[in-house]
């Protein structure tokens, strides 16, 4: 048995007109946010093996929040270019490339290519997009795990 987490970054101020979505970082309720999304994981008694996030400054502290909550080692922590913004194909391909074996693999990234993605993977789910801060669990048997890395 495989599981994927997919979360959607924290709140994120605003971009400045002129500002850069790249550099937006949380909000304090973001933060606040980030810890609960982590405790209800906790609660559910889910542990990352690995967790691949995006370098954006909002998906990068979401994930630091997350990984601080869970103990993580730097090791298992893997910003991925690709993260920022990627449609449900590339975020696969991130899958297929930086998975390494992870029994329970998150993914920190960005709406709407985390919920359209999730939309295709999860059979139940109910057609709503992820909240800030919210996120799937999805179960995957190994069958069906291999057939999601196979190109």
């Amino acid at each position: 048995m495989r599981e994927l987490v997919l979360l959607r970054h924290a709140e994120a101020s605003p971009a400045a007109l002129d500002g850069d979505d790249f550099q937006r970082p949380l909000t304090a309720s973001g933060r606040v946010a980030a810890r609960a999304a982590a405790a209800r994981l906790a609660q559910q008694s889910w542990q990352a093996d690995r967790l691949l996030y995006s370098p954006a400054v909002r998906t990068r502290d979401t994930a630091a929040l997350i990984a601080a909550a869970q103990r993580l080692e730097s090791a298992q922590l893997i910003a991925v270019p690709e993260l920022y913004l990627a449609t449900p194909r590339v975020l696969c391909e991130v899958l297929q490339t930086h998975h390494a074996r992870a029994l329970r693999l998150m993914i920190v990234g960005h709406n709407p290519g985390l919920s359209e993605w999730g939309a295709e993977l999860a059979a139940q789910h109910t057609g709503e997009g992820l909240p800030t801060a919210g996120y799937w669990l999805i179960e995957f048997t190994d069958s069906t795990w291999q057939r999601l890395l196979t190109p």
